[in-house]
């Protein structure tokens, strides 16, 4: 589930690279609209990240948080986050890593 979300982040990246690239400007995009905006991407019941965004003209910040049973099943919410230079951050059990974890709880 973790790969799936960061595979959505990164898909939900190149879109906002390709957003501007059209537009001159990240301002209008929106999650939901510009990308996707749930894990998995189809939006089934089987939800287990909801992706969300903050933006401006110049830059972006690209949040898939954790949901229902995959909070559950990581005994705490998680936050992977990835912004317009790439800058990777993990928010997990109230500490702020700047990478993205792999199979386990750690970077």
């Amino acid at each position: 589930k973790r790969a799936d979300a960061t595979a959505a982040l990164m898909t939900a990246m190149n879109a906002m690279e390709r957003f501007r690239a059209n537009n001159f400007s990240y301002a209008t995009a929106a999650a939901g609209t510009t990308f996707g905006n749930s894990v998995p991407l189809d939006g089934s019941s089987d939800q287990s990240y909801v992706l969300t965004m903050v933006n401006d003209a110049t830059t972006y910040t690209i949040s898939a948080t954790s949901t229902g049973a995959q909070t559950d099943r990581l005994g705490s919410a998680e936050v992977l986050t990835i912004n317009q230079n790439g800058v990777k951050q993990w928010i997990y059990n109230g500490s702020t890593q700047n990478c993205w974890p792999t199979r386990t709880k750690s970077c």
